[in-house]
């Protein structure tokens, strides 16, 4: 199955169009994206700073779960993805290279090298199974620490430059759409959207430019452009 982000009703219809699976949203664009793709399976990111604790990522849930997320995902801890998981709420958990996290792992970098972090990072998705979550999602690590989790987990499994082996391939709208001039190692550019967007800026520029020379040539906005009364309608009010 096949996983991508969308930020706005737009992306969002971009990817009912597609035919993707599974949509991502943010937690504050989870109504746009809805609106975008009504019928799709969209899990929301609760992010860690937004939701420090577990009371407030089970608030967070249960008001977006109240209105249509079919699930939620977060790389916070064990005990908030139990507490979400226990009111019955879909709870994806994440791990390998988590972002927000990546000091203990030694930085940005790929994880699952040595048999000692691919024992953990296992480890640390089969906590997840048995807090309640049903999926994880497994980014930047070795193809043999997703091969491990499902081999030895009935989790889904979401892969982010983390292998082919995965239940869903997962990739963001930006790097996929070659929206920036930077994309991670893992991900793989489809088009060159950037290029459309450098031009589009060009031209804005170009036209508020004439813009503004119409109107200190006074050519803007002219008598064309100008509403005029005629004598008799002047003289009649």
């Amino acid at each position: 199955m096949t996983q991508v982000t969308a930020r706005c009703s737009d992306t969002a219809r971009a990817c009912c169009e597609a035919g993707i699976d599974i949509i991502v949203s943010a937690d504050e664009k989870y109504k746009v994206v809805r609106h975008g793709a009504p019928e799709n399976f969209i899990s929301v990111h609760l992010p860690i700073p937004s939701y420090p604790t577990s009371e407030d990522a089970l608030r967070a849930a249960v008001k977006i779960a109240a209105e249509g997320a079919d699930a939620v995902i977060t790389s916070a801890s064990i005990r908030s993805i139990a507490t979400i998981a226990a009111e019955g709420i879909a709870t994806i958990g994440h791990v390998g290279l988590v972002p927000r996290k990546s000091t203990l792992s030694g930085g940005m970098r790929v994880v699952g090298k040595t048999e000692i972090e691919v024992n953990e990072v296992v480890e640390h998705a089969k906590r997840l199974e048995d807090a309640g979550a049903f999926a994880v999602e497994i980014e930047c690590a070795s193809n043999v620490v997703t091969n491990r989790i499902n081999d030895e987990t009935d989790l889904v499994t979401i892969s982010i430059g983390s292998g082919g082996e995965a239940d869903v391939i997962f990739l963001f709208m930006e790097d996929i759409c070659g929206e920036t001039e930077w994309r991670p190692r893992h991900a793989k550019a489809y088009d060159d959207l950037k290029s459309a967007y450098d031009e589009i800026f060009d031209r804005r520029v170009r036209a508020l430019n004439a813009f503004k020379d119409d109107v200190r040539d006074g050519r803007y906005p002219g008598n064309r452009r100008t509403f005029q009364v005629s004598p008799a309608s002047a003289t009649e009010s």
